[in-house]
């Protein structure tokens, strides 16, 4: 039993014992999202919950990214097929999704035009309580269109 368990031991080192350690690099960002081209349009965005002037809240707004490939095509497919058990036909809906070679990264700015386009569209100027989330392969922007 002592050899069985030495044998054990010794291949159980030799198994594991090759095994690379992943290091994990530090890493360090820093940054700023640039609203003055904002202001420069005449649309006001603030990160604020409140503000000193009155204004008529059109909604709130948002705005999720995430990384990857481009999509070429996702056209809908509608598939029939007919149920062994009851004998009915149905029709399953799925998407006929293609990728591209073309990488899409996170572009917070691109986020940010996105909701412009959305405010301004809504007949609103502004944007506030302004919230930025980032999370693992994408981010969320949230906050409240307004009409100042």
């Amino acid at each position: 039993m002592k050899k069985l368990f030495a044998l054990l031991l010794i291949t159980s080192i030799f198994a594991f014992s090759c095994s690379p350690i992943y290091k994990k690099p530090s890493n360090f960002r820093s940054g700023i999202t640039d609203y003055s081209r904002f202001n420069e349009k005449g649309f006001f965005i603030t990160e604020s919950n409140s503000v000193s002037f009155d204004y008529q809240a059109i909604g709130s707004v948002y705005v999720q990214q995430e990384e990857g490939y481009e999509i070429i095509s996702n056209d809908p497919i509608s598939i029939k097929y007919k149920d062994d058990v009851t004998g009915y036909e149905s029709v399953k809906q799925t998407s006929n999704l293609k990728t591209g070679n073309k990488y899409i990264g996170l572009d917070v700015n691109k986020g940010l035009d996105e909701l412009h386009r959305i405010t301004t569209s809504n007949k609103g100027n502004g944007i506030i309580n302004l919230k930025i989330t980032f999370w693992s392969g994408g981010y969320n922007i949230t906050g409240m269109a307004i009409k100042k």
